[in-house]
């Protein structure tokens, strides 16, 4: 069974229901499965075959998720491309990737603009025209048979950056997916009658949060393209939204609302943050309002579900990641791959239907990742007596800033090209809006003039702005180990000193 069946299958047993929302319109589950079957047609007369990949840069939106399912219906390979990327970062993941076609949003114009020129196609999905090529006259194709698919076989390739700074596509099966969305509609009771809003981009797991897993059960999908919190509260109100996935920089924005308080959202059955560590303030404030809170743990590799806070424990147990989703299985272990005992720090590893196989083109990563069956996450971290298990360190030293992925390797690759800079040592601190954010400490060349604003103003014209660090400290050194490796930790104890929780 692949995602597509999903569609159709909700199609004959709920055709009118709506599936999909945006700004623009909506669709029903019976019309999603005809622009699905259209669009994949459409792919194939393109020249896309099974397993060819088809990229998309665009943000939350309908056509995302058509894009998505036409490719699943014809066995092509998803590759949803981070639109916050500056052009040099799109060309990586397209290199890497090699799409046979790219669908984009207008807006990104000049993102493809900047970048080399490329073999394959490219479709604008705000083309009005119904001319060869343009996404109406996808739509508007008569569909051919589907493809065959197995659930063994890639259904998407999600970019997460990794210890090396640089972007690795995680290769994510049909029954990845479906063991995914079975995690979370066990775990988080989601049913038919559920409505879900969705504010994150989803060009990353969130996709697979409230996304799939609700069109899996039959549900409705709202899909806000940038987060307003008067917006998503016109959304939540208006559409009779149950429940609610957000980083917990979005919770903040909408429980600081001024309206917040007057808006009817009685139908709101739970809230659901993850990302970065959710405020005692979000939780407190849902605890007061009588409204379940759910926490999640996942991972790109593990598409996303690893573990979830039970409902009602956030607070009691704050700074936990809760326990593994039903299907899941985890050990903390020490260097040898033993377990460790109650309340000791090793390294978490992961189990389950929906863990990865391996990295595209990446064989060496992907078998230093998984041994025996076991994703090594990389994160350190204790389980208590009653099974919660807590973060405390995050190997790979990746930073996660308003539910954005950033590789502090790649920050140090950069800094250290600035003629000023000696030695640099970038890491995740606390902030109350983005949960963390970059730091980058340093130690300046004899004789340097460069101050604070020049390395900030330097690094946001090498990388995407959300990945440029929030602060610079210079330092006459950096702390290091005997044989001169810097120790981050000793950097982060300042910062982090008193905090709930390290990292998410």
């Amino acid at each position: 069974m692949g995602v597509a069946d999903w569609v159709s299958h909700r199609a004959r047993i709920t055709p009118n229901k709506d599936a999909l929302v945006d700004r623009h319109g909506r669709l029903t589950y019976a019309e999603l499965e005809r622009e699905m079957q259209n669009v994949g047609t459409a792919l194939q007369d393109l020249g896309v075959r099974p397993q060819d990949r088809v990229a998309v840069l665009m943000m939350n939106r309908m056509e995302f998720v058509v894009v998505l399912m036409a490719c699943a219906y014809i066995g092509a390979i998803f590759v949803p491309i981070n639109y916050r990327l500056n052009p040099d970062e799109v060309q990586f993941i397209v290199d890497d990737a090699q799409p046979e076609l790219l669908v984009y949003e207008g807006e990104f114009e000049p993102t493809l603009a900047a970048m080399q020129p490329q073999a394959m196609k490219v479709i604008n999905v705000d083309r009005s025209d119904h001319e060869w090529g343009s996404y109406r006259w996808m739509v508007n194709h008569e569909p051919a048979g589907q493809s065959t698919v197995l659930g063994t076989d890639v259904a998407a390739l999600l970019y997460t950056s990794g210890t090396t700074g640089r972007p690795k596509g995680v290769m994510l099966t049909h029954d990845m997916f479906l063991w995914n969305a079975i995690e979370f509609v066990t775990d988080w009771d989601i049913m038919a009658s559920d409505c879900s809003l969705v504010v994150n981009p989803i060009f990353h797991a969130v996709l697979n949060i409230l996304t799939t897993p609700m069109l899996y059960k039959g549900g409705t999908v709202i899909l806000q393209d940038k987060f307003d919190p008067e917006v998503a509260l016109d959304w939540m109100e208006k559409e009779r939204v149950t429940c609610m996935f957000a980083i917990p920089t979005n919770w903040l924005a909408l429980i600081q609302s001024p309206t917040f308080l007057r808006r009817d959202l009685s139908a709101l059955r739970f809230a659901a943050g993850g990302g970065a560590p959710v405020p005692m303030s979000v939780l407190e404030f849902f605890d007061e309002h009588g409204i379940p809170f759910r926490e999640a743990f996942g991972l790109t590799e593990t598409a996303p579900a690893v573990s979830t806070m039970p409902a009602g424990q956030s607070i009691r147990k704050r700074g936990s990641i809760g326990k593994p989703f039903m299907h899941m299985r985890t050990r903390i272990v020490d260097a040898q791959g033993h377990d460790v005992g109650v309340d000791e720090v090793g390294e978490l590893i992961v189990s389950g239907p929906n863990v990865f196989h391996g990295y595209w083109n990446r064989p060496k990563a992907s078998a230093e990742a998984i041994k025996e069956g076991w994703f090594y996450t990389g994160d350190l971290a204790r389980e208590d007596s009653d099974g919660y298990i807590f973060i405390i360190d995050r190997k790979k030293d990746l930073i996660i800033s308003g539910g954005e992925n950033i590789a502090s390797v790649e920050l140090e690759q950069v800094l250290y090209k600035h003629p000023d800079v000696l030695e640099v040592a970038v890491i995740a601190v606390p902030d109350e809006r983005w949960g963390e954010v970059p730091l980058a400490a340093v130690v300046k060349k004899p004789m340097a003039t460069v101050d604070e604003s020049g390395l900030l103003e330097y690094c946001r014209s090498q990388l995407a702005h959300f990945k440029a660090p929030r602060r610079v400290v210079f330092m006459e050194q950096l702390p290091k180990t005997a044989t001169g490796k810097i120790q981050k930790n000793v950097l982060r104890d300042e910062f982090w000193r008193d905090q709930g929780r390290q990292v998410h």
